[in-house]
């Protein structure tokens, strides 16, 4: 974060009367991780409620799918359900890049209560401290996490590496995380042929239909140029062929914005815990060498683990 962010994220508490609210604020500020981030807000919040129960909830903009929480205070997990139907206070949160897709709310165990200037200015700070967050860990033209988030989310899954291995599952065919590289095939050629904000704009679509394509928890990254890492939690090898062949297909009949089909080559192997990440990536870049060298629009995975 620079200097310049820093100062405009405090210029809040430097205005602020409040002695307890500008420390709520400082501590708001000093999150450097969405979830800390969630939780601390939750936590603040149900202290301003006088103890009312709080979450901070991510709903579907389809109304298809069930509401995910992304923090809780206050409620046990056997009260969450019966929480998330009651009529409780409810005050949208600001959208932003990562929230567009899953808008959130903040529900508070309250009826009937306007919220106070202290909670709007708590869920302004949130909101600008998560969008510093994002423009940190998110590639700006796509919306997706980029290398950098990458690196951190294989430092965070290596680092808890013991832990997975002691749970995993047995004897199910399924793996804890598979890593998956795209890469648009002969997308030089759209620059050449169309120009580079052209070119911006079918990476923009492609990462569109990412989004749409894969599940809420599974993480999304560009790469570098026009190749992505998708890296998918619990799921085996067979299925993870099903989805990104699926994935392939949806590309190959997808309507670009230049009116021209396009096609995407993907490498995927599991993910050995017992291994370093580098030597992971390096699996799924042969699979793909092995997609591109094959023709191209194909999925192929790590000769040595096909799926079961």
């Amino acid at each position: 974060m620079s200097h310049r962010d820093e100062t405009e994220l405090l210029q809040p508490v430097i205005e602020s009367n409040d002695t307890v609210l500008a420390s709520a604020m400082l501590r708001l500020a000093a999150c450097r991780e969405k979830s800390a981030l969630d939780n601390l807000l939750v936590e603040l919040v149900r202290e301003k409620m006088k103890g009312a129960p709080v979450a901070l909830v991510s709903r579907d903009s389809s109304g298809k799918g069930k509401p995910s929480i992304l923090a809780v205070s206050g409620v046990n997990s056997r009260q969450q359900k019966q929480f998330l139907g009651k009529k409780n206070l409810t005050l949208p949160m600001p959208s932003s890049v990562k929230d567009e897709e899953s808008p959130c709310v903040l529900l508070i165990g309250v009826k009937d209560e306007e919220p106070s200037k202290e909670l709007i200015l708590l869920i302004q700070m949130y909101h600008s401290v998560h969008e510093l967050l994002a423009r940190s860990t998110h590639d700006r033209l796509t919306r997706l996490f980029n290398r950098h988030s990458l690196q951190e989310t294989l430092e965070h899954i290596y680092g808890h590496a013991p832990e997975r291995r002691k749970g995993a599952r047995s004897q199910t065919g399924r793996e804890r995380w598979v890593m998956a590289l795209l890469d648009l095939d002969h997308f030089k050629q759209v620059n050449d042929q169309y120009g580079h904000l052209m070119g911006d704009e079918v990476l923009l679509a492609f990462s569109d239909l990412m989004l749409h394509s894969f599940r809420q928890h599974d993480r999304l990254f560009r790469y570098g140029g026009e190749e992505f890492v998708i890296l998918m939690g619990d799921i085996s090898l067979d299925d993870a062929s099903r989805v990104l062949n699926r994935f392939r297909e949806q590309v190959a009949r997808f309507d670009f914005p230049h009116s021209q089909k396009l096609t995407v080559s993907i490498g995927f192997a599991s993910m050995d815990l017992n291994c370093p990440p580098e030597c992971v990536l390096e699996k799924a870049d042969r699979a793909l060498y092995e997609a591109k060298n094959s023709g191209r629009n194909r999925v192929e995975w790590a000769k040595e683990e096909p799926p079961a």
